[in-house]
């Protein structure tokens, strides 16, 4: 869960987005919600050189997104999601969060509200 307002840290893990072992990559993935089904392209940047581990940080904003300011816009109750698709395979992996005001507390610690 994600509060309005707040931020996203993406994380994305790919040995293959490693297209240069000498020099620190990026990756693109496509950040959306259901306030901006359009979205943001994001640029992730390698953390080391041939880590095949990449990251980046998106703002949320209840107003319009934003591209060069990496803000996608994302509501009280929006589901953000992230979109990768694999340079070498074509392959598309998703990943996917709520945005909620308030927190939703875990009674029983399985990590579902």
């Amino acid at each position: 869960m994600l509060p309005p307002g707040g931020s996203a840290a993406l994380t994305l893990e790919d040995s293959l987005a490693d297209l240069d072992h000498g020099l620190v990559d990026e990756a693109a993935v496509r950040v959306l919600s259901s306030s901006d089904p359009v979205g943001i392209a994001v640029s992730l940047v390698e953390t080391g050189v041939a880590s095949g581990v990449f990251e980046a940080e998106v703002g949320l904003t209840e107003g319009a997104s934003s591209d060069p300011d990496d803000l996608v816009q994302a509501t009280d109750g929006a589901a953000l999601h992230a979109r990768y698709e694999r340079p070498s395979t074509g392959e598309v992996w998703t990943a996917s969060a709520l945005v909620l005001a308030e927190e939703v507390a875990d009674g029983d610690g399985d990590g579902v509200p």
